[in-house]
């Protein structure tokens, strides 16, 4: 990030830059290009969630697909990521994350070097692609007998799974060595060690499990949010137990997602913090065991026979007894009611003032700024109010941090507005140098102005 990040952190996303170089060529500094680029990335990437699906020989699984675009899309989680452009990183990442196993299914070389390539873009728009590799893997299996490939199929599907997970890691290794270089080591918030590593997995599980299955709290206090997470997290493991009982399909694809969600939480415990956008990449193995829970349930409940798999082809299957398609039916109900709890948080059905409050402030501020800059001479100190940091959080609501500007995002826009004067902005605190001679100190306050 050319420094300006520096104090916070050290990062190297090449392809994450590239897409704000690309948008800063065509919308220069119009939000509305940025956000653009972002909800079409939410876009691909539930389009690409869907795909992992749509394409199934089994018409059953094929029915997944657009549950899980829905779920995906209704996910409280992205009103935390789509609206600040930074947090897309996570979302880059997981369309070539995701584009990288649909690239599996492809006959000969394509199957094994599209794989690859795909990770390397995934860890060139976020380091969380590094578990692309594992992933690989992982499909390559629940997909053995799922798809009609030769070479998905038979004794070789393992050979397969462990050639593909080792030409992505081959792909990707020189570009973590570049970016070790780049960044002067592992890079990140802090020091990576072992001690370290596990501190923060343990630090952060209970909230990549908050942000994955209990958002916010849907039932307002009536229910404690710890109480109602390990509700919904029993619910959900109950119903994959049940249904991967005589269906080894399932029993593929439900063992891919557990060992996603742990990768993803893995990755994470590298980092020296915890952000909640960061549940983007848990609630994918959680959008796909929706998924594929809500159609088997809905199968056994009208009397279709099993579930997926091979059972569901065999017409001498035996149907479920009433009593097994009634509990089917109120498992099913229950995944739709929590489907409705998540979407009544998206922005057609609930107003969320966080956000216009931080557009508002921000068209304030950046109008007081530039207005002050264009008074200003070289030498010249003056304190602009009103920074908008943040939203103030408001209780009942998925957004956690709405976040505006900070002191490294208004040096970058007066460092590109006005490249021919020198500008300085900071924080007003002990040991700030005064200005000099030539340059124009700006000092932010995040309070309104006195």
């Amino acid at each position: 990030m050319d420094g300006y990040y520096d104090h916070k952190g050290h990062f190297y996303r090449p392809l994450l830059n590239a897409s704000f170089a690309i948008d800063y060529a065509v919308w220069k500094l119009n939000p509305f290009g940025y956000h653009l680029t972002d909800v079409l990335l939410l876009l691909v990437a539930a389009w690409l969630a869907g795909l992992l699906f749509a394409r199934a020989p089994d018409p059953a699984v094929r029915a997944c697909a657009l549950v899980a675009v829905v779920f995906f899309l209704f996910h409280p989680v992205h009103l935390n990521v789509v609206p600040v452009a930074p947090r897309r990183a996570d979302m880059i990442a997981l369309v070539f994350m995701l584009a990288a196993l649909l690239a599996t299914r492809l006959e000969g070389k394509r199957g094994l070097v599209l794989p690859a390539i795909f990770t390397l873009l995934a860890a060139a728009g976020k380091e969380t692609g590094a578990i692309t590799p594992v992933l690989l893997a992982a499909w390559i299996r629940a997909e053995a007998d799922g798809y009609r490939l030769s070479r998905n199929r038979g004794p070789g599907t393992a050979g397969r799974a462990l050639r593909t997970a080792g030409l992505a890691i081959v792909c990707a290794a020189p570009y973590f060595i570049v970016r070790a270089l780049v960044v002067g080591g592992a890079g990140g918030h802090d020091e990576v060690s072992i001690a370290t590593v596990i501190r923060n997995a343990l630090r952060i599980f209970p909230e990549m499990q908050r942000g994955t299955f209990y958002p916010y709290p849907f039932f307002g206090g009536l229910v404690v949010p710890w109480m109602a997470r390990i509700a919904i997290i029993a619910f959900v493991a109950i119903g994959m137990i049940a249904f991967a009982v005589r269906d080894s399909l399932l029993r593929r694809y439900f063992a891919a997602c557990t060992l996603w969600f742990f990768a993803a939480w893995g990755i994470h415990a590298f980092s020296g913090s915890i952000s909640p956008w960061y549940a983007l990449h848990t609630i994918v193995p959680f959008t796909l065991v929706f998924a594929l829970l809500t159609v088997a349930a809905i199968r056994v409940a009208i009397g279709r026979g099993g579930a997926f798999g091979h059972d569901s082809h065999d017409n001498a299957a035996p149907r479920a007894n009433p009593l097994a398609r009634g509990a089917a039916a109120l498992f099913a109900a229950g995944l739709i009611a929590l489907f409705v709890c998540y979407a009544k948080s998206a922005e057609p059905f609930t107003n969320h003032p966080q956000w216009p409050f931080v557009s508002e402030r921000t068209d304030r501020f950046l109008a007081e700024l530039d207005e002050q800059i264009a008074r200003a001479n070289a030498g010249d100190t003056f304190t602009v109010y009103g920074l908008p940091y943040s939203a103030p959080r408001q209780p009942g609501t998925p957004i956690f941090v709405a976040a505006g500007m900070s002191d490294y995002t208004v040096q970058a826009y007066v460092d590109i507005l006005y490249p021919e004067r020198k500008v300085r902005a900071t924080f007003p605190k002990p040991g700030v140098p005064a200005a000099a001679p030539d340059e124009i100190l700006i000092l932010l306050r995040v309070e309104q102005k006195p």
